[in-house]
């Protein structure tokens, strides 16, 4: 309901307002409602961030971990980009500055000039859309990688475990998360441990992360507006220096086996 909620801004300058946090981060679909978090006022104390830079290092980290744990090559991959929006642009412009251009870009989003028809022909495919269910886990050719931070997931969570565990030849992961270490939680709402167990709490979302991540140092300021390879960089390298780095590959709360992650290795070596 928030795309359809008229005084969004207002209601959300009034949830900071409440919040003495010296560090407050939208989640969800909220930066992208809120101009990446260009409109909603702060006090004169408070940082008020998207958490963009953190998800894209997020999903850019896993990406980097999943090459080395199936061998694969960047420079060889045909990549897909499900959903070109803030999220998926910066995920792929950081990519390419660390790791330079992969064999073949491919755009699936009706918003890009030169959007294909579907990612059929993708080896790897980032995603980040907000579009539900688009990825058909059934029908991925066998060595298919996909590293998902769409939201809501781009394929369904229980078919994607399931061919994993049956035939081990694709690798479906979430790629929007943060390790940065044991995490103590609390929440005033009923139902938040509950909501834990279901959905995951060991790691960080990239835009919880963030959060964090400018308390510890403030000095290096608020994401708003479009992530920057230079921006997404710096943030890199803060991550790095906390020593919080992309979690084991994983889907929700389950952790991907090293079995399944070898099948898919040896099914990216064949022929389609």
């Amino acid at each position: 309901a928030l795309a359809d909620t008229a005084d969004l801004d207002r209601r959300v300058a009034e949830a900071v307002a409440c919040t003495d946090a010296r560090v407050v981060g939208l989640a969800g679909m909220l930066p992208a409602l809120t101009g990446l978090g260009t409109r909603p006022p702060v006090g004169p104390d408070q940082i008020l961030t998207t958490g963009h830079a953190a998800t894209v290092v997020a999903m850019v980290r896993t990406v980097e971990r999943a090459l080395r744990e199936t061998g694969l090559r960047w420079a060889d991959l045909r990549v897909g980009v499900l959903g070109h929006g803030s999220i998926g642009q910066a995920v792929l412009a950081l990519a390419r500055h660390r790791l330079g251009d992969p064999r073949q870009v491919l755009i699936q989003d009706p918003r890009h000039p030169d959007t294909v028809a579907d990612l059929s022909g993708a080896d790897w495919i980032l995603g980040a859309t907000s579009g539900g269910r688009i990825l058909d886990v059934a029908t991925l050719p066998p060595g298919t990688v996909v590293i998902d931070d769409s939201f809501p997931r781009a394929f369904d969570d229980a078919a994607a475990v399931r061919r994993m565990q049956d035939a081990a030849d694709v690798l479906l992961v979430g790629g929007g998360m943060i390790d940065a270490g044991p995490l103590l939680r609390s929440s005033p709402f009923p139902g938040a441990d509950a909501l834990r167990e279901r959905f995951g709490a060991r790691w960080l979302p990239g835009c919880h992360a963030e959060v964090l991540l400018l308390a510890a140092r403030p000095e290096l300021g608020p994401t708003v507006g479009a992530v920057t390879p230079e921006r997404a960089q710096r943030i890199w390298d803060a991550v790095e220096a906390l020593g919080w780095d992309a979690p084991p590959l994983h889907l929700g709360n389950w952790e991907v086996p090293a079995e399944v992650v070898r099948g898919v290795a040896r099914s990216a070596s064949r022929p389609r």
